[in-house]
């Protein structure tokens, strides 16, 4: 469920929904290394942000909401004004 706010004070988004007493189990299996571990894993990122930069303008800012490790984040700001 996503019921996304904005601080008021900076802006930060964040999903009010989120029930922190399930992030231990949420992340706890992973060991998260935000960065892709084999070369095919490295081109299906690669190719998932091609994908969504076709449908953008030039430079896009973007924002992803994920749920993984970061790989695909890092995909697209290397592709983007802002991510």
């Amino acid at each position: 469920q996503l019921d996304i706010v904005a601080c008021s004070s900076c802006g930060h988004l964040s999903n009010r929904a989120f029930d922190t007493d399930a992030a231990d189990e949420l992340y706890g299996a992973l060991v998260l290394t935000n960065e892709p571990v084999s070369p095919g894993m490295i081109a299906a990122v690669d190719e998932t942000a091609a994908l969504i930069m076709r449908h953008l303008k030039h430079v896009p800012a973007v924002l992803e909401v994920g749920g993984g490790g970061g790989a695909l984040s890092l995909a697209l700001a290397r592709r983007s004004a802002h991510v």
